[in-house]
């Protein structure tokens, strides 16, 4: 009698690795849309606190060299510009030593816009300038909001209170 050794196969057949294949790619079919929409808030999330930061910057400049500074929005994103010499309170002339400048920011996503608002909801096209007392040139507060071409998505509103103070909420997009 002959004596045939087996063989011991190692490996997957050709229905495992179809299987395993199709698991996987349901599995990313899920996960993408996900992924999708946690980048798209954390680019509102980056691009509201970059705009505070720039709101306080301007007050701070306003404050430290009693000058005006101007914070304007657009739809792809602000400016800051300090100082303003061409508001009514401002002073007209910039302080010895000091040295003018501008700073621009942009949204974090062009699919990103924000909207300046006055408290009755209107626009506000010309900005906010922080006066050389550090409050802002409005008599309501402001609101921006930060959203992007999503439907339905929770972007950022920030309140600016006349006296400078900022606050940052949530805000129902349309």
């Amino acid at each position: 009698m002959k004596r045939v050794a087996a063989m011991k196969q190692a490996g997957f057949t050709l229905v495992e690795v179809a299987v395993t294949l199709v698991v996987l790619a349901i599995a990313v079919g899920y996960a993408i849309p996900g992924y999708q929409s946690l980048s798209a808030d954390s680019a509102i999330r980056s691009t509201t606190m970059s705009l505070i930061a720039t709101i306080n910057e301007a007050r701070t400049q306003a404050l430290n060299y009693r000058v005006c500074a101007t914070v304007t929005g657009s739809g792809s994103g602000w400016t800051l510009a300090y100082p303003d010499i061409t508001t009514t309170g401002c002073p007209t002339t910039a302080p010895t030593g000091m040295t003018p400048a501008t700073q621009s920011g942009r949204l974090g996503s062009s699919k990103d816009t924000i909207k300046v608002l006055d408290g009755s909801g209107n626009p506000v096209n010309s900005g906010i300038t922080f006066m050389p007392n550090g409050f802002i040139n409005v008599t309501a507060p402001v609101t921006l909001t930060v959203c992007d071409n999503r439907t339905n998505e929770i972007g950022r509103q920030i309140t600016l209170q006349k006296n400078g103070k900022v606050d940052n909420a949530n805000y129902q997009c349309s």
